[in-house]
């Protein structure tokens, strides 16, 4: 590392002949460098880095420690934490998987007061049971109408062998389309997320932008993330989803 550390002047004065250095020489020689001596003293910014200055020498030693890292969220984290929270360490990765869930019901219908069925279609053959006086109904033979696709409960038991629903009101009562069959959603649409502390992101030097790059860094190809807030998986920060 100390190669990347370089004193010029000491370096000028060292392979220039004991003869030659001369005032007017030295200068001449000095104004030569100087645009190395710049590039390597203040460099640029690499932000996908976390450099902690600009110097070519900072630059090198962040590749130097970048390149032991490899994708593996225990490495993503460490990294992430030696950039943004050295001392107490609070960024943390969190393994999602993939989950496809499948409901009986659209989410939105979630109720306390309401009771889900799994419907048998309606069967010609089959005498089904009324219910009790309205509205504690649910305990009446509720069934799937295939000629409407509608849900029916029987209200009246004597004679309702092969009535069909939708044309024997006297003895269903329509509860309305099936919607809520095979409704699915993604429980976990992410492979894996990381937990930022809300203080962190108020640091002059976070911003989503920067730390998406540093994590895209170490990301591997194809693998989705999002950037939650600690403790609040609801505040999202960022996603690499489109």
């Amino acid at each position: 590392m100390s190669r990347y550390n370089v004193n010029f002047r000491d370096v000028v004065n060292a392979v220039t002949w004991f003869y030659l250095r001369t005032a007017r020489t030295l200068s001449l020689l000095f104004s030569l460098i100087k645009s190395l001596q710049t590039l390597n003293n203040d460099g640029v910014v690499v932000e996908a880095l976390g450099q902690d200055s600009p110097s070519f020498f900072q630059l090198v030693r962040h590749i130097q420690k970048f390149v032991i890292f490899d994708a593996r969220t225990l490495y993503l984290q460490k990294y992430l934490n030696d950039i943004y929270d050295p001392v107490l360490k609070r960024i943390v990765i969190v393994n999602d998987n993939t989950s496809h869930v499948i409901y009986i019901f659209n989410l939105a219908e979630t109720t306390d007061s309401t009771i889900f069925y799994l419907y048998n279609s309606w069967d010609a053959t089959v005498a089904y049971k009324q219910g009790s006086a309205p509205p504690a109904e649910t305990d009446a033979d509720f069934v799937l109408n295939d000629f409407d696709n509608h849900i029916y409960h029987a209200i009246l038991t004597a004679g309702n062998t092969n009535k069909r629903p939708d044309l024997n009101p006297l003895h269903w009562v329509d509860d309305g389309l099936i919607t809520f069959l095979f409704n699915n959603e993604d429980s976990f649409p992410v492979d894996y997320r990381i937990d930022i502390p809300l203080s962190v992101t108020l640091q002059p030097d976070y911003s989503n932008a920067r730390i998406q790059s540093q994590i895209n860094l170490l990301n591997l190809a194809g693998r989705t993330y999002n950037g939650v807030e600690l403790g609040n998986v609801t505040n999202v920060f960022f996603t690499n989803i489109e």
